[in-house]
């Protein structure tokens, strides 16, 4: 605009837009059957709206939509109720808790949007927390121990920070079932990869208590064919598992049949 001689933006919007729109007894006017003047007004609505979002934000308190995803709030907003506002406060000045208050922490279900539920994630158990600062760590442990869920809740940042590569742990404890649960984990993992959104559930009520945006990888990618292939070996060593037990039980069977033997005099 300032080509076009143009040095007050608001002046000229309201003169040559608004009034030269809704009043057409005083210059300027704009014809609207002019091609010029449509394309000039087309060019610059944009300007009036982002000021009309900015006025509607600044004046009447309505938060624009990339206001409260700027904010986060959302991140830990369910922690926030489960914590209490008097603990909030303390880790958002990161002052340390030092008195023994109880937190009731429920059990959660760790989720992917847009994704089928994995088991293994599934009623996860508290195991320790701590505060470092303004943040608070947590741990979970599924019922059989071999899953290890962990997060941290920054409340100053309102972030909820978790890491695909350090905060995750399965173990094989040599059945089939448990194959299948580290399948399961792997492919929580590779969907978390493939800018997952993870959701933290309450368990026992189904309710969504914090969430993340999409994970968006740097410097790297993930190979679907590989990640594919390492869901299938897990699979197939369950069913491997399953068929070795089975053998066994069956040979155990055949081996704990008695047999009748009478012995006869000569």
């Amino acid at each position: 605009m300032a080509k076009k001689g143009i040095t007050d933006i608001g002046k000229h919007l309201y003169e040559s837009g608004r009034c030269a729109v809704a009043h057409a007894n005083r210059t300027p006017i704009v014809d609207p059957d002019d091609p010029a003047e449509m394309r000039r007004m087309s060019s610059e609505l944009p300007i009036m709206r982002a000021l009309a979002e900015k006025a509607i934000e600044e004046r009447l308190g309505v938060e624009t939509s990339q206001t409260v995803w700027s904010k986060h709030l959302y991140e830990l907003a369910g922690f926030k109720e489960i914590l209490g506002a008097d603990t909030v406060d303390h880790l958002v000045r990161g002052v340390q808790i030092t008195d023994q208050r109880m937190v009731n922490m429920p059990n959660i279900t760790v989720r992917i949007r847009k994704r089928e539920a994995y088991e293994p994630l599934s009623n996860l158990a508290i195991k320790s927390i701590g505060q470092v600062g303004t943040a608070f760590h947590a741990r979970y442990e599924s019922e059989t121990g071999d899953v290890v869920f962990r997060f941290q809740l920054d409340f100053a940042a309102e972030r909820l920070n978790f890491s695909v590569f350090d905060d995750i742990a399965v173990h094989d404890t040599g059945t089939a079932d448990s194959a299948l649960r580290i399948a399961e984990v792997r492919r929580f993992e590779h969907d978390f990869f493939g800018n997952g959104q993870l959701q933290i559930f309450d368990a026992e009520k189904d309710e969504l208590i914090a969430r993340k945006d999409a994970f968006i990888p740097v410097n790297m990618y993930q190979d679907q064919d590989a990640a594919d292939a390492e869901a299938a070996r897990w699979e197939a060593l369950a069913q491997m598992r399953r068929q070795h037990c089975q053998r066994y039980a069956e040979e155990m069977m055949r081996l704990s049949v008695t047999y009748a033997v009478k012995i006869m005099p000569d």
